[in-house]
């Protein structure tokens, strides 16, 4: 019988995908490693199909319980499908459940991001460049491992990192992507901002997630030259290398920025975007604006004047390259098959 590895993550309109984006591509390294994996998930339909689509089977968490209500159900869904190993992938965890865990003989891998709990999982990877961020980690059981290079990122952007990319010395095509669900409509008001600047033809990418087209439309129709919509694209590699800069939030994309070369102004959505977007600029890797609440469209559009710039986002493009490799999924992956190795 297969060894079972469940991956606990959600995805919505207001959290967004990259958890979700995340997982699946440690799913995706793990393809070819005998094991039977599924997820356990909040029943958000956009985040659930989007796993379905990628051809695996999900268990459904009522999204009214609880922080402590979901960990109990994710508890019963473990014990019944007989799964002795949990990857949790989740943005505010408030309590740890690591003991409940153990005593079920129940191994977990916890993807951390903020790190604000010192969690006591058995493993915890986080990918973060913040030093603030795993500060508080000092628990003698877990094994860690930390840094950029364990950002999982999907195959398609594997070897971007040794491949030199071509950077126009003009503007001609910029991309926006705000995330799964860009709950603030930011693509709007972006595409709008950008009917300023002649010359430009716009992409802009909506998640799977996205609810607010109706709007998004009505806003986009009067500009002279409306942008193309591609939604829930599948290749965002491809869509990188064919424009000249990408506008977006300051999420999981950061990553895929960097290790494909991609010039980018960020508009982060919350507080930690802010956060991440600050560090990628002391890399010179993107340049960032404040807060989306926090800042006049005047101010994006000279954010958007200044990156521009040639020199500018070939320097961008250099420094990308050098935050990480793109390989997290692959070492992800070999550190859960040593485990079931040893276990078996």
């Amino acid at each position: 019988m297969k060894e079972k590895i469940a991956f606990r993550a959600d995805g919505s309109n207001s959290i967004g995908m990259g958890h979700i984006m995340e997982s699946l591509a440690v799913a995706e390294a793990l393809q070819n490693s005998g094991l039977e994996l599924y997820f356990i998930m909040k029943n958000y339909p956009e985040a659930v199909t989007k796993v379905q689509e990628a051809g695996y089977s999900t268990e459904v968490i009522d999204p009214k319980l609880t922080e402590k209500g979901s960990f109990r159900k994710t508890i019963q869904i473990l014990k019944e499908k007989e799964t002795f190993f949990l990857v949790t992938n989740l943005l505010e965890i408030q309590e740890d459940y690591s003991s409940e865990l153990k005593k079920n003989g129940i191994k977990c891998i916890s993807l951390d991001i903020l790190g604000k709990i010192n969690l006591k999982s058995d493993i915890i990877i986080n990918r973060t460049t913040i030093n603030q961020r795993i500060q508080d980690y000092h628990n003698d059981s877990t094994v860690y491992y930390l840094g950029p290079k364990f950002f999982p990122l999907r195959k398609q952007f594997i070897g971007l990192d040794r491949e030199p990319r071509q950077i126009n010395q003009t503007v001609r095509k910029v991309l926006l992507c705000f995330g799964g669900g860009d709950e603030y409509n930011l693509s709007a008001r972006v595409a709008w901002i950008l009917g300023n600047f002649s010359g430009i033809s716009v992409t802009l990418v909506l998640g799977a997630a996205f609810k607010l087209e109706e709007e998004l439309q009505e806003i986009i129709a009067d500009l002279s030259q409306p942008p193309t919509i591609i939604k829930d694209a599948k290749n965002m590699k491809e869509l990188f290398l064919q424009n000249d800069l990408v506008i977006c939030a300051g999420g999981s994309i950061l990553y895929e920025l960097a290790v494909s070369g991609t010039p980018a102004l960020i508009i982060p959505m919350n507080d930690h975007q802010v956060e991440n977007a600050q560090e990628f600029e002391k890399f010179e890797s993107v340049i960032t604006v404040a807060l989306h609440t926090e800042i006049e469209d005047q101010e994006i559009q000279s954010a958007i004047k200044r990156a521009l710039d040639f020199q500018l986002r070939k320097k961008m493009s250099e420094a990308g390259k050098r935050v990480t490799d793109g390989r997290g999924a692959e070492r992800i992956a070999e550190i859960i098959s040593k485990i079931v190795e040893e276990k078996c």
